[in-house]
């Protein structure tokens, strides 16, 4: 899902970090970049992004499965 919310993500920064953006509208400050830059201009960050957040998931996935293994262990012991 990533993928979706990535230009409104990208929108967002650029209103908080340009004082050119500040002032101005969502919708405004979108079409003007998607104007000016394009789609990549939207999606700009995105690939360290992912990179950044697969280990992290890997990590979250691998303690879930863990502890799950850990709860069906102990409700095996306890029967």
């Amino acid at each position: 899902y990533w993928p979706a919310f990535s230009p409104a993500d990208t929108v967002g920064s650029r209103m908080r970090a340009d004082p050119l953006y500040a002032s101005r509208g969502f919708g405004d400050v979108f079409l003007e970049l998607y104007g000016k830059e394009g789609w990549a201009g939207l999606y700009r960050g995105w690939s360290i992004t992912a990179l950044r957040a697969a280990p992290a998931h890997a990590l979250i996935f691998a303690m879930y499965e863990m502890t799950l293994d850990a709860f069906r262990h102990y409700d095996d012991k306890r029967r």
